[in-house]
């Protein structure tokens, strides 16, 4: 479309033409080709793999959604800019269906006598925050080994179907009810990653009597929601941050702690239970909410910390939200060596991430420029893995792996794949557990006499049975530690990352049963962290000079006194003198007339 020409009717034709093909083959491939006989070239069976017929239907879906805006360019004789984005997109969406399809129909030869266990699986694919990418790759990889090894689930292959929930209560809401309207054939719910998401899927699942299990998500729900609602979840609980940095505190002799945090009512939320929990502890803390689109308002707050000349910062939000906060404190001229502490699950070199829209807001604020002046920084997330000595245990799900090994191969398939537009640390290890979460259930139910028929939309009691295996009667080692539940949780660790020079260091643990440590590859360090730079020292007072010229004043005034009083004397005693001598003039021109004559 992109070299389409005006009035070049051939490419507009062969633009056609692949749309006609696309159709023929989505057909042949469905329905197969009734009216040619086995022996005939192209004959080919209809589909009828339960693994398999979802995922065409999303194939098509994203089919109806390409073929209009292919049929607008050729029409138009053109393509502008904004229609080749939107065309591209549609097309990358077709695309990564129709692989996975493919992907499928490869494996329908070893899959083909299994009886199909089917899984709806919405992800955070695209969005603000988009971890699916390489949630899914954990995903597949997870199903492919327990399909193949056929030793958990015998004669039972899982299908996975995953959508794209963009991280988005509606959008996740909407793609759940439209697969599970179309269908009733589903064993269970995985995957998800936002909290609105899980949040609202759940009550779409309760009500089909769908278990749940949230790969990526934690709350401090109440067991009996938990238990109505029917899920578990595989995230991990915050809860563990203030203690965390409490001892960061103590150890770098921190009094004082900035919270900044993005302004949505599940943000603030959790950042006013940990204020609470730093001011018990002994922080002074000072907190400003602030919405991550408004620009002035960023700065606006970002003056606020120079005045206060504040250094220990923790950001509560995304890494769209933390960027954002650190350019806006770049641009006011705080001075770099800020410690900065982000919460949260964030992609492997997310700070130096190149972001179009901060760089339109402030030229200077770069990918490379962000991570310059972030140096040091800390995030505190989940860790996804077990403690770093149990790292080389064997899986009980996969036989043949370990939490170590199977994470790095999720890695290396993520970082082949085109699908996968960023690495996250964190993220793998709960995927697979959820995979296995529910593949130990459907082989308990099976176990009691089920069949997979009759795990597809059960009825209430079969339904509560499931829920009640998979919260009390749970547990195995799995990729992100020990695996079990209370209530919906499972306790997880948090891991300490610190940002030096290029790369991403684990420095420390706060292990769910309240241990912390702060030794490991050296700890956290704080040769990138600055106090707040002083200020121009005012001119010093000339106290030699002053001193010297008050001893020359004391001495010209002991000299000048001195003078005054000899002058004083000397006029004194002149004076006297004077006084004498006249008295005896006197006396002698007294005498002298006594005796003159009588003249008379």
């Amino acid at each position: 479309a992109a070299e389409l020409q005006p009035r070049d009717a051939a490419a507009a034709e062969r633009l056609r033409q692949g749309l006609r093909e696309f159709e023929r083959a989505h057909e042949e491939l469905l329905h197969g080709t009734p009216n040619l006989a086995r022996n005939q070239p192209g004959f080919m069976l209809a589909t009828t793999e339960k693994a398999i017929l979802p995922q065409m239907q999303l194939v098509l879906e994203a089919f109806r959604s390409f073929k209009p805006r292919v049929e607008a360019v050729v029409n138009r004789g053109h393509a502008g800019d904004e229609t080749l984005l939107g065309l591209a997109a549609a097309g990358k969406a077709l695309a990564e269906r129709a692989d996975e399809a493919a992907r499928l129909y490869g494996r329908a030869s070893t899959l083909g006598a299994l009886a199909a266990a089917r899984i709806l699986a919405p992800l955070p694919l695209s969005g603000r925050w988009a971890p699916g990418g390489m949630m899914r790759v954990a995903a597949r990889l997870a199903q492919d080994i327990i399909n193949e090894q056929q030793l958990l689930l015998p004669g039972i292959a899982l299908a996975t179907i995953f959508v794209d929930d963009q991280c988005d209560e509606r959008e996740g809401m909407r793609s759940v009810l439209n697969q599970v309207t179309q269908s009733s054939a589903w064993v269970g719910l995985g995957g998800m990653a936002c909290h609105a998401v899980c949040a609202s899927t759940a009550i779409v699942a309760s009500s089909v009597r769908l278990p749940v299990v949230e790969y990526g998500c934690a709350d401090d729900s109440p067991a009996s929601e938990a238990k109505s609602l029917g899920y578990v979840q595989l995230g991990t609980l915050m809860t563990g941050l203030p203690k965390l940095v409490l001892e960061l505190a103590a150890t770098f002799g921190w009094t004082h702690l900035e919270i900044i945090t993005e302004n949505s009512p599940e943000r603030i939320q959790e950042t006013g239970a940990f204020v609470q929990a730093f001011e018990h502890g002994g922080l002074r803390v000072d907190w400003r909410s602030v919405s991550a689109t408004n620009w002035r308002a960023l700065l606006n707050m970002a003056r606020s910390l120079l005045e206060d000349q504040v250094r220990q910062v923790l950001v509560m939000g995304d890494e769209y939200f933390s960027r954002r906060v650190a350019c806006a404190a770049k641009v006011v001229g705080i001075v770099k060596g800020v410690t900065w502490i982000s919460s949260g699950l964030k992609s492997r070199g997310w700070i130096g991430e190149e972001d179009s829209e901060l760089w339109a807001w402030d030229g200077s604020c770069t990918g490379a420029a962000v991570a310059e002046y972030m140096q040091g920084t800390l995030n505190i997330a989940a860790s996804g893995e077990p403690q770093p000595w149990l790292a080389d245990s064997a899986l009980d799900c996969l036989q043949g792996h370990t939490s170590r090994s199977f994470l790095r191969l999720v890695d290396e398939h993520a970082a082949a794949s085109p699908d996968v537009a960023h690495l996250y640390s964190g993220v793998a290890g709960p995927v697979v557990d959820g995979v296995c979460v529910i593949a130990y259930t459907l082989r308990h139910m099976l176990q009691r006499g089920y069949d997979i028929k009759q795990l597809e939309r059960p009825v209430p009691s079969v339904y509560r049975e499931m829920i009640a295996f998979m919260q009390e009667g749970l547990s195995f080692f799995g990729a992100s530690g020990n695996v079990s539940f209370t209530g919906a949780s499972k306790a997880g660790h948090l891991a300490l990352w610190q940002l030096l020079g290029n790369a991403t260091a684990l420095v420390g643990l706060a292990e769910a049963n309240g241990t912390i440590s702060l030794d490991l590859n050296g700890g956290p360090s704080s040769r990138a962290w600055k106090p707040h730079p002083k200020g121009p020292e005012p001119p010093r007072f000339p106290v030699k000079v002053v001193c010297m010229v008050l001893i020359a004043m004391l001495v010209t005034l002991t000299v000048g006194c001195g003078a005054l009083k000899g002058y004083r004397t000397s006029k004194r005693d002149g004076q006297e003198a004077q006084h004498e001598a006249d008295r005896e003039n006197r006396s002698r021109l007294k005498g002298r007339l006594g005796n003159a004559p009588d003249v008379a």
